[in-house]
């Protein structure tokens, strides 16, 4: 007995969890940012562990839009801006950031700058804007000197000033830049300050009106790439003749490889490329070339890109190129004595042509290899209007006779031209040691063919791996398999006999209706009108009646279109037998008869972990005075539930140490929730209140209706998301260590008079956790309460650490009555959320400090520490601060962070160094005082 239940325990045991944070947040860099925020859901280990990951994908088409509402098109602003408020102080070393379509410019700017004085080192910038004027790029990116890695996406509504200094982007090594239809200044300049670039990628499309000058100056440049296409649309080739206007110069002394897609109105003019190893010269698109003629100069363009070329050792070269020459002046191409590897694409059997050039242009030609790229592309090129046939050269090239080696010719059609190349090839190659055919689509020459794919399959069998998957036990089998959804792991039965009933011994099933409907849809049928919506019944059934006798440790159901509720009943009855140790349940769809949780789950004694939705549409009746005898953990989100599913539910645990309650109320239903657990630890509980008349002109009161009672002797965390029309009251909790009491919405505070006895609410909260050590509140929380009253607040003796969050500088008048609330304090953390505001701001809910007449007494004797984040130098803060410094008599250090974000706070606010200035000539109550400043910029 007790082995299996060491068994049982190692089994469940989160050893993810367990890891330390610099793994977790290395796993979690993989993904978007906004599912690195969502596993902030999964447990308190996971809480803040987003907060430090030093990745941020911010993507605005990723975003799903079912969970954002159409009616807030600032949504993605919001997100970003909030992201980057919580985050942790640490440095951000990748930050990709794609937006559709933003109003306010000055938003980006302030994500930039924060992303730069966080020490970015890879950025990813695809911005589209909605404003004007157009998106500038940000100075101080050019002058960023921890940048290393630069996207950008530059299109005709980005400008791009480069300042006047003689070098811009310091440390940058990589740039890649994808342009569409920009502006000619933001081109000029970008690419010739660039002192230690080592790989430069330029990508996309011009419009053949503009006139361009890029000029590329980068001395470590060593990997170039250039793939600029020409906007020709509604061009006459029949009447006009066209002049390149777009002219790329490339100085590049240290250039190591070079990949360039030609087209015939962009010049390439490369300078002293003599360390060139490695170049690629592509072609756009092959059609132009029947109307080359019409391309004043383009024969000298593609001289000089070759002339620039000249040193290259590997050479990638596509024939069609090669054709806009005329045949006669093919010969006015530079020798490439250093060329040792050659590879030539065709398109067509008639570009044959063009090998006998290249070939009497590298006199130290080593390998040769000849390949087809037949693409759609080029499927209506009429090949004897294009290029000329084969004719093979006077005389042998030097090549042939004295160095190449090796010939590989690759995907040959059997046409004629190919058998004369070949024919040609091995006749006259005096030092070939292997020719190699390696595939072809011609049924011509069987023979040569067959011993081909002998040589391979030959081949194939020395290569075969052995499946060492397969091989494993099956518990380490149904471990992976555990990671999956059950369709996916029913859907393994299918590799082979070994895999054929692996699935049904997995003992997590994971039954999604809606991932089961979109899998089925997008991956099985073609169109979603034929999908059945007792499908998915009819799965979950097969799969319980086939799979194997052993007990279901966790069982996941969630059912969107299932409404015969008693396929629901059997299924869980199915997974209460099987001995279920986790449970999430989730009915989002009305069932016929009326969903109601069934009573044999009330009484499973092996029920370990249970997560639940309770709605309008899914009731909970509790079948007696105790229930769930070995729950531990409860989740219980609810969406406008009856009332008596909420009355008794949480008071009838007697195990449970961990209760999570969250969801959305209305204002019209009342509820009388009681929660009694005397081993509970952990209570989580965020309501939500819909207030449907309080943004209208009327004027509403509004009575409170639900009502939250904790009983929990053994309480050690209390996390409450405050909502005005929700009164708590927490009863005998002595062992209380930790308590989070949050509050976001500050628009509520315009209203308070809609709120009747909200005061006492808040008085009767603070009661009952008068026996906290460390407390994080909202100071909003108290600003509901007139100042004349805030003595009436229980006295917090047993407060050692306190962390107070504050929205508005009119809620500063919250500290000091905090302080006098906790005669023992010895940390405090002061975060300021606020908005900068002058002193000659009148607005009376802005302001709210005033310094108190007596000292509170932890500041002179217990108070050891302060930090205060986020501080922007306001009046009223900079009061405060003196007044913490002044008379801290206990004080040991004071850590100041400032972090100065918005555009219009930085015009406002003194400098950061005038700032620092000012503090540390605060007055100190503490002779071994230190202040430490940690500034942000």
């Amino acid at each position: 007995m007790a082995s299996s239940l060491v068994h049982h325990k190692g089994r469940t045991e989160d050893r993810i969890s367990g890891m330390p944070d610099a793994v977790l947040c290395h796993i979690l860099s993989f993904l978007f940012t906004r599912e690195a925020v969502q596993t902030s859901v999964l447990s308190h280990r996971w809480k803040n562990v987003w907060a430090s990951v030093p990745v941020l994908d911010l993507d605005e088409e990723e975003h799903d839009t079912h969970i954002y509402p159409e009616d807030n098109p600032d949504w993605f602003a919001q997100f970003v801006t909030r992201v980057l408020l919580f985050r942790c102080s640490g440095d951000i070393h990748r930050f990709r950031l794609f937006t559709k379509g933003m109003d306010d410019v000055s938003l980006v700017y302030a994500w930039i700058s924060t992303a730069i004085r966080r020490n970015v080192v890879e950025l990813d910038l695809t911005v589209s804007t909605l404003s004007d004027p157009c998106f500038e790029i940000p100075k101080s990116l050019f002058m960023c000197s921890t940048l290393v890695h630069f996207k950008l996406w530059l299109h005709e509504n980005i400008r791009v000033m480069t300042p006047t200094s003689s070098n811009c982007f310091p440390s940058l090594k990589f740039l890649h830049v994808t342009v569409r239809c920009p502006d000619s200044d933001s081109m000029e300049k970008l690419f010739s300050r660039l002192p230690v670039l080592e790989e430069l990628i330029i990508d996309g499309e011009l419009i053949y009106t503009t006139a361009f000058n890029l000029d590329i100056s980068a001395p470590k440049l060593k990997r170039l790439q250039i793939e600029l296409n020409v906007r020709k649309y509604g061009m006459n080739f029949a009447a006009n003749d066209f002049v390149c206007q777009i002219f790329v110069n490339v100085d590049a002394p240290n250039l190591e490889e070079i990949d360039i897609c030609f087209d015939a109105l962009v010049s390439f003019s490369l300078k002293n490329a003599k360390c060139l190893h490695k170049a690629n010269i592509g072609f756009f698109c092959v059609q132009e070339l029947k109307k080359h003629d019409r391309f004043l100069g383009l024969a000298d363009r593609i001289r000089q890109i070759f002339a620039g070329i000249c040193d290259a050792k590997y050479l990638t070269v596509n024939t069609p190129l090669l054709t806009a020459l005329d045949v006669g002046h093919q010969h006015l191409l530079p020798m490439f004595n250093n060329l040792n590897y050659l590879e030539l694409q065709l398109h067509t059997c008639r570009s044959l042509q063009s090998l006998a050039t290249v070939l009497k242009i590298s006199p130290h030609l080593v390998h040769l290899k000849i390949s087809r790229n037949r693409k759609q592309m080029y499927a209506n090129v009429d090949e004897g209007e294009l290029e000329p046939g084969w004719d093979k050269p006077e005389s042998v090239p030097v090549c042939l006779i004295s160095h190449l080696k090796t010939i590989c010719l690759w995907d040959f059609q059997g046409c004629p031209d190919d058998m004369e190349v070949a024919m040609y090839l091995v006749k006259h190659g005096k030092a070939l040691n292997k020719n190699c055919p390696i595939s072809s689509t011609c049924h011509n020459h069987s023979e040569w063919f067959h011993m081909v794919k002998m040589a391979l399959r030959s081949k194939l069998q020395k290569l075969r791996i052995e499946d060492r998957i397969s091989g494993l036990p099956d518990a380490i089998l149904c471990h992976i398999l555990s990671l999956c959804t059950t369709r996916e792991a029913v859907q393994t039965s299918v590799l082979s006999h070994r895999w054929k009933n692996v699935w049904s011994s997995v003992p997590i099933l994971d039954l999604d209706e809606q991932k089961y409907h979109m899998d089925y849809v997008n991956r099985t049928l073609p169109s979603p009108l034929r999908y059945v919506a007792s499908s998915f019944a009819q799965f979950v059934n097969g799969l319980l009646s086939l799979r194997s006798p052993i007990n279901i440790h966790r069982f996941h159901l969630k059912t969107t279109m299932t409404s015969d509720a008693s396929l629901i009943y059997d299924w869980i009855s199915t997974a209460v037998k099987h001995n279920v140790v986790e449970l999430d349940l989730c009915v989002e769809t009305p069932t016929e008869p009326h969903f109601e949780i069934p009573r044999s789950l009330f009484l499973c004694n092996t029920l370990v972990s249970l997560k639940l939705l309770l709605s309008q549409d899914v009731s909970a009746v509790t079948p007696g005075a105790t229930c769930f005898p070995c729950l531990k953990f409860l989740h219980v989100t609810v969406w406008c539930p009856d009332s008596g599913s909420m009355e008794k539910l949480f008071s009838c645990c007697p195990a449970l140490e961990h209760l999570i309650l969250d969801g959305q109320l209305d204002d019209v239903s009342a509820y009388n929730i009681n929660i009694s657990g005397p081993k509970l630890k952990r209570l989580q509980i965020s309501f939500i209140v819909h207030k449907f008349d309080t943004r209208s002109s009327n004027v509403v009161s509004y009575d409170c209706r639900i009502f939250v009672s904790a009983d929990a002797p053994n309480l050690e965390e209390l996390d409450i998301y405050y909502d005005f029309l929700v009164s708590y009251s927490v009863k005998d909790a002595k062992y209380l260590r930790k308590a989070k009491i949050d509050f976001l919405d500050v628009d509520e505070l315009h209203n308070l008079h809609c709120f009747l006895g909200l005061a006492g609410r808040v008085r009767r909260l603070f009661a009952g956790i008068v026996n906290v050590k460390y407390l994080s509140v909202s100071a909003a929380i108290l600003g509901v309460l007139d100042i004349r009253d805030h003595h009436l607040l229980s006295t917090l003796n047993d407060l050692k650490h306190l962390e107070l969050q504050v929205q508005t500088c009119y809620c500063l008048q919250s500290l000091p009555t905090l302080l006098n609330l906790s005669p023992n304090l010895e940390h405090l953390e002061f975060e300021n959320n606020t908005k900068f505001c002058a002193d000659d701001n009148e607005d009376e809910f802005v302001h709210g400090w005033d310094a108190p007449e007596l000292v509170p007494v932890c500041l002179f004797s217990h108070l050891k520490t302060i930090c205060l984040r986020e501080l922007k130098g306001c009046p009223k803060e900079m009061e405060m601060a003196k007044f913490l410094v002044k008379h801290g008599k206990a004080l040991n250090k004071v850590t100041i962070c400032t972090c100065f974000c918005d555009e219009k706070e930085k015009k406002l606010l003194p400098p950061i160094a005038t700032l620092c200035l000012e503090v540390s000539k605060f007055p100190r109550g503490s002779r071994t005082c230190e202040i430490d400043f940690q500034t942000f910029t």
